[in-house]
């Protein structure tokens, strides 16, 4: 069977922007590039009712040791998974928004013309996520415009939110026209304790467990309120959005709780006219975790047409090289169903990707 990862991630050398940045743009290339992480170190509990914790998990999730950022390595660890095409997210590029706007062009510029490069290595095999400047649209735009057609780019990857702005901001709107004009989708996809931190970071106490729990699920809950109950989705109907990182589970509870706050609180989302389940349904996807309890939930519930197989291969808590294996030997769901997660509706999120393969 074809098996598509929709959300599988990259490690990015520290090397690579002064490598591939744009010559007018070198100059504003930090020396080492700065990611503003957070260690998260403190233990929860009695301070000493145990080790004190070091450091982030290390990132064991591969067998190749350069599959982060080799074409080969990775692709003879696909060929472990079972997996046929990836679609390589970043790791932690997406924080270089914590420099200024016009240094956060330039990196952003190299990375995307490192993971075409580095997809070049396996075409057919391997695609990537552009991804972009948002608090400056018009340099988004530029970025989009110029890598749109590449084979490599199936989609453009932002995060839940940026600089106090939720997803809903006008700011955003050339960005969708440009991603609609190019029939590229919006992968939402967020970060732990790292720029622009999540929600809640704050009160976290300096813990990598509260962080990494909490913080994919209540992001991607902030966006997709704001994309519903900003309009966004209605506005721009012909989008795709995918949303990442953060399980299927809370998925159907929580459409029904947009669905009964945009009949209790109208006033408050105007420019929402009718935005139905299916409505949203229609156009979004949503990655799953393999072996989650509330898969069959989510299908029964809902459907099968909207979850996306996602290995978050190579990080630390991918369940490589036993995900596919996983989804595959469910008990759950159809044939049909696995079908549909494993490949099939990763191919109506790309489009490109469908186009690629034929």
């Amino acid at each position: 069977m074809r098996v598509i990862d929709a959300d599988s991630h990259i490690f990015e050398p520290d090397d690579l922007y002064r490598r591939f940045a744009p010559p007018h743009l070198r100059h504003l290339i930090p020396p080492k590039p700065e990611y503003g992480l957070l260690e998260g170190s403190t233990p929860l509990g009695p301070r000493d009712a145990g080790r004190a914790a070091t450091a982030r998990p290390t990132e064991t999730g591969s067998a190749e040791a350069d599959a982060g950022h080799d074409a080969g390595a990775r692709v003879r660890d696909m060929a472990k998974e079972g997996i046929s095409q990836m679609v390589c997210f970043p790791s932690v590029a997406t924080s270089v928004c914590r420099y200024s706007p016009d240094v956060e062009e330039a990196m952003l510029a190299a990375y995307n013309a490192w993971v075409v490069d580095l997809c070049s290595g396996a075409p057919g095999k391997l695609f990537a996520a552009l991804t972009v400047p948002l608090r400056d649209t018009a340099a988004a735009v530029r970025q989009i415009e110029q890598w749109a057609q590449h084979p490599a780019i199936v989609g453009i990857t932002i995060p839940t939110r940026i600089e106090g702005m939720n997803l809903d901001a006008e700011h955003f709107d050339p960005v969708w026209t440009a991603a609609a004009r190019f029939d590229l989708p919006i992968l939402v996809h967020s970060g732990t304790a790292r720029p622009p931190y999540p929600i809640g970071t704050e009160l976290q106490g300096d813990n990598f467990f509260l962080m990494h729990l909490m913080h994919h699920p209540t992001e991607q809950m902030l966006a997709l309120s704001a994309l519903i109950g900003g309009g966004v989705m209605e506005r721009h109907p012909q989008l795709r959005w995918g949303f990442f990182e953060a399980g299927c589970g809370w998925v159907p509870w929580y459409l029904e709780r947009i669905e009964s706050h945009l009949r209790s609180l109208p006033w408050l989302v105007p420019s929402v006219k009718s935005c139905s389940q299916e409505f949203v349904l229609a156009r979004s996807f949503f990655s799953c975790d393999p072996g989650e309890c509330s898969l069959a939930h989510f299908v029964r519930t809902l459907s099968a047409d909207s979850l996306l197989y996602a290995s978050d291969y190579p990080h630390w808590d991918s369940s490589f090289p036993h995900s596919v294996r996983l989804l595959s030997r469910s008990e759950t769901l159809s044939p049909a169903e696995k079908e549909g997660i494993l490949w099939r509706n990763a191919l109506r999120l790309y489009p490109k990707l469908a186009s690629a393969l034929l």
